[in-house]
């Protein structure tokens, strides 16, 4: 008997006459009950998908329905009907890393760059430094020269 009632409450829990209703009454919400937190996050990603028609078409009324300070399940709906498809747009901007990730793919590089970079400036200097310090030594001493030949210095008197 008490398998009998489990398997007519489950059957009737279960069956599509049954499936928008619960204990305590319907749950699907009603087109005058506000959106949830989801929602509006789902409202907002639409902007990420497709800015021109975010602005264009879904601005408008997203500023219509805002107007109460809220957006209602109806307006919702009117809004998604406004999107339309945005399947395709989804998966493109899906594939298409974040600004935030091309930012941060950009500085590891330059990063890397530039330790490469002083990697390699440290091991020229330290290389051709000493080198280099030495020419500049030889061409002083050699314009010295020259110009104690061109102009002899004047008898110092004491």
């Amino acid at each position: 008997m008490k398998k009998m009632l489990m398997a007519v409450a489950c059957a009737m829990l279960l069956s599509p006459a049954y499936a928008n209703a619960s204990w305590f009454g319907s749950d699907s919400p009603k087109d005058t009950d506000e959106i949830t937190p989801l929602q509006y996050s789902a409202l907002l990603g639409l902007r990420d998908i497709d800015p021109v028609m975010f602005r264009s078409k879904l601005l408008p009324l997203i500023d219509e329905a805002m107007k109460d300070g809220k957006i209602t399940v109806g307006e919702c709906k009117e809004i998604e009907k406004a999107a339309g498809n945005v399947a395709p747009a989804f998966y493109k901007a899906a594939r298409t890393p974040s600004f935030q990730e091309s930012l941060t793919e950009t500085m590891d590089k330059a990063k890397a760059g530039g330790k490469d970079l002083g990697a390699k400036l440290e091991d020229t200097l330290n290389n051709q430094l000493p080198q280099l310090f030495d020419d500049a030594i030889d061409l002083f001493r050699d314009q010295m020269k020259q110009y104690n030949k061109e102009k002899p210095e004047a008898p110092t008197s004491l």
